[in-house]
């Protein structure tokens, strides 16, 4: 708990520490589920704050860590097995030697100690068949989960924290989605005057709250399918590809008013 709250506080460092701390602790069989459910968590908050690299390398930890105790578990099972084979043996033998006068009962006993093995032999291959099947669908669950993980990591790198609004990295990779397609519509640059001097009176905080309200404002005016896109700092980019250029100033007047028309 310390340390998901060191790292969504970004004490990256601290949290580092107090996850070295965890790594040294044992993980028995019966603590791995919760030792599990932490490193998620853990890896949940790194994403929240950025840290990709940190997020990825808990989730191979986590993965690690379940896949030990599964092989611990399979030869424990495997082990049980050979024990009860060998101990079938050695009766087999025994068994051999007391009645080596009774032909015909050696020989039932014998046939019928032949079936056993048969059906042991049959019940290990099932069982390393099941093996099989649930390490792959494992795998597969993970694979899928590592997608959505990188999906995750796509959004949240084009997605400005502050606004919610696409970023810089996002407008870029748009425009170059259209590749040789020429530029149609309105491209529109907004800044917001004297921003700097909303800082200085109010405080960065209040600067804030002022580029969420203008980024609602604006967000609300434009049309499904514009993209309006927070550039840096207290600058704004509109594109508006399906526009008639003669409705460009009217769209630039409607976004003037919707910023002005009240205060913030």
């Amino acid at each position: 708990n310390l340390a998901v709250a060191l790292v969504r506080l970004r004490a990256f460092e601290a949290a580092r520490a107090q996850i070295a701390l965890i790594d040294q602790l044992p993980v028995g069989d019966d603590d791995v589920r919760g030792r599990a459910e932490e490193l998620r968590e853990l890896g949940e908050a790194w994403v929240q704050t950025g840290q990709a690299r940190e997020a990825l390398a808990l989730y191979h930890t986590e993965r690690r860590l379940t896949q030990d105790v599964q092989k611990r578990a399979r030869d424990s099972m495997l082990a049980e097995l050979r024990a009860k084979y060998d101990a079938d043996k050695q009766k087999a033998q025994v068994e051999l030697l007391r009645r080596e006068r009774a032909v015909q009962e050696q020989t039932i006993a014998n046939q019928g100690r032949a079936r056993q093995v048969t059906f042991i032999g049959a019940l290990l291959l099932g069982l390393c068949a099941v093996i099989a099947v649930l390490a792959l669908a494992r795998m597969r669950k993970a694979h899928k989960s590592l997608r959505a993980n990188q999906a995750l990591l796509q959004v949240l790198s084009e997605r400005d924290p502050l606004t919610q609004l696409a970023n810089r990295r996002h407008f870029q990779s748009a425009m170059q989605a259209r590749g040789a397609e020429p530029l149609t519509g309105g491209l529109l640059m907004l800044d917001i005057d004297h921003f700097k001097r909303v800082n200085d009176t109010h405080g960065h905080g209040a600067g804030d709250q002022v580029i969420q309200a203008v980024a609602k404002r604006l967000q609300g005016t434009l049309r499904e399918g514009d993209l309006l896109a927070r550039w840096g700092g207290e600058e704004f980019l509109v594109l508006a590809a399906s526009l008639k250029p003669s409705h460009v100033q009217l769209l630039a007047d409607r976004l003037l008013i919707a910023v002005a028309d009240s205060r913030i």
